[in-house]
Formats: structure tokens, sequence, C-alpha cells
């Protein structure tokens, strides 16, 4: 009975022990499949973006030029208006009163003009005849010249007394009230063109290459984002600031929903062009480097690489090694391959 049993187990065991040993010889011969793709080279479109604030290409600050009763105002802020429409008018009484003063200082400085001409032995009334230096005398010692600039300057006062908009646009930062007194040249409001504007934003000096005069930028407002706005560039300021920055200026056309001073977020495109573009996924860390691998007649290759630039899932690497432009790039089941190792292209 004892003999039977050994002799079962003994039979068991070199089974078993076959059997091991045949796995063992087909895991050796087995290689790791995996999925290969067309290495490329490219251009290779880079976003970039910059923070920047909307400002009016054209404004007006306007301002009363003396300090009077403000008798109305006409407009309010937000408001549109077109070239020549009324913003504010200043109590005028005062004005013409001065102009009526005017005039009558002129009317005598005239009488007493003709005194002098007529003390000098010309006829005022033959002013063809009276020699030019008397005049010049006539006008000094009458007071005649006087008077008319004061009668100029009383005419300008009454004129500056109402408020117009020097071109079409929209009224900002409005500061006053009607009977309320004017201060003679503080601002009342700021009259902002509404036929374009433009956006201010700053590029580091590094990458100054990105942006070129003529080039378009996208806008976004930051507190919405409910829409993007097209913009050229116009300037590059020729100037690096304190930070290394450089300010950029851009046009764009007005837009009811664009404010003066509102920040948005300005983007672009780089294009490098002739470079090496593979997908993210298919680098990995060896050695704390990174690394590719190709396919190369059944046989991993191993190829350490630089990122350069990386955007939407691509990046631009550079290899230090002969990397053909047309070599097959492992993209899937490189995660356990070596160097050396054989390899099959899955079908």
């Amino acid at each position: 009975m004892y003999r039977k049993l050994f002799f079962i187990a003994t039979v068991i065991a070199a089974m078993t022990s076959c059997s091991n040993g045949g796995n063992g010889a087909a895991e050796k011969d087995a290689v790791d499949t995996v999925k290969v793709d067309t290495l490329k080279r490219g251009t290779f479109d880079e976003p970039f973006t910059a923070q920047g604030k909307v400002k009016a290409s054209k404004y007006a600050d306007l301002a009363f030029e003396t300090s009077l009763p403000i008798k109305a105002v006409y407009v309010r802020n937000g408001q549109s208006v077109t070239s020549g429409q009324r913003i504010a008018e200043l109590d005028m009484f005062k004005m013409s009163n001065a102009i009526e003063q005017a005039k009558k200082q002129v009317e005598q400085a005239r009488l007493n003009m003709q005194d002098v001409i007529i003390s000098q032995g010309y006829d005022p009334d033959k002013p063809q005849t009276v020699p030019e230096n008397i005049k010049q005398l006539a006008q000094v010692k009458s007071g005649y010249s006087l008077a008319l600039s004061q009668l100029d300057a009383a005419k300008h006062d009454i004129g500056s007394g109402t408020l117009t908009a020097p071109f079409a646009g929209v009224v900002a930062n409005l500061s006053i009230q009607p009977h309320s007194i004017s201060q003679a040249g503080t601002t009342v409001c700021r009259i902002i063109a509404t036929d374009e504007m433009e956006v201010e934003f700053k590029v580091m000096e590094g990458d100054l290459c990105i942006v070129k005069v003529g080039s378009m930028v996208t806008i976004t407002p930051i507190a919405t984002k409910a829409a993007q706005y097209e913009a050229r560039v116009m300037d590059i300021n020729p100037m690096v600031d304190e930070n290394g920055a450089v300010s950029v200026r851009a046009k764009l056309k007005a837009d009811r929903n664009l404010f003066d001073g509102m920040n948005v977020e300005v983007s672009f495109t780089r294009h490098i062009e002739n470079v090496t573009i593979v997908p993210r996924q298919v680098i990995v860390i060896r050695n704390g480097r990174h690394v590719i691998f190709t396919y190369d007649n059944g046989v991993a290759r191993q190829h350490y690489v630089s990122i350069r630039h990386e955007a939407k899932g691509q990046c631009v690497v550079e290899t230090a090694d002969d990397l053909k432009g047309n070599s097959l790039l492992v993209v899937a089941g490189h995660e356990t391959i070596s160097e050396g190792e054989k390899i099959a292209r899955s079908k």
C-alpha cells in the first residue's frame, strides 16, 4: 500500500516539474506587443496668454474755465453723445452782462480814440488820411485796443460756458449737478470715443519673438468670459521695464460690453516650425530622464529627449541621437519595455 502511494506521488512530482519547465520556456520566449506610429515633424502651435487692460484710443476730459453756478446738466454716465452735443451749461447772466459792459467800454474807447486823432490835427472821419503811427498812438492812449481784448475775452467766456462733446462717444466720470458751483479747470466728465478701443498688455522680453506688429490676438473679458474679440497688434514699446517686460498695444473695435479699464485675458498662438512632435503620454522617465522608444526591426530603441514646449497633450522634444523623422514611435505598450528588448508590433 505504501509503495503504491509513494509511486503515485513520485509521478505527480515529475509531471509538475515538467509542466513548470515548459511554462518557463514559454515565458522566456514571449515578447511585448506594442503599438507604433510614424514620428512626426512639423509646426507646433503653442498658446500664449497674458493679462491686459482695455483702454480708450481717444478720449477728452471736459472742464469749465470759470467758476460759476451750473445751470443745467444734459447727460448722464454711460450715455452716448454725438459730436457737438451739449453736456452742461453755466448760468450765463454774469457772462452776458460782462459782454454788454465790454461793448460799452469799446464804444467809449472809440470816442476817446477819435479825440486823440483830432488833437493830433487829423480828421477821424477820414481814416485814410491819418498816419499809421498816429492811429497806433490813439488806440493806446484811448484804451481802445485793451477794450477790444476785453470784449473778445468776454465772448470767449460765454462760449466756454457751454460744454459740448468734441466727438461722438460715451459719457464717463460725470461729477457735477445742476445748481452747484463749477471749479475752473476741474474735469467734470470724460468723453470716450466709441469707434475703436485698444488693449495694453505686457510680454516678457524672452517671449518677445512670439508677438509681432500686425499679428492678431484674442481678447476675453476676465469677469464674464462671455465673449471673445479680435484685436491687431499696433505697436510694441521698445523699452524693457524693471521686471523684464515689454508693453504691447493692440487695437480692437469698440463694443458696448467693453469698458475703459476692463481687465482682459490676451491670447494668441506661437507657431514653431520644423520640430519633432510627440504625444505627451509616450514619454516615460528612466533613470531620472525623459525617454521615448522607437521600433527598429523588432527591437526597442531608447532615446533620451528634452521637452522644449508642451500644449494640448503634445510636446516638442529634442534628442541628442540621430532620430529620423520617419522612425516608428512606440505609442502604446512602452511602459514596461527597455533598450534592446525584442518587441512585436500590434496588428
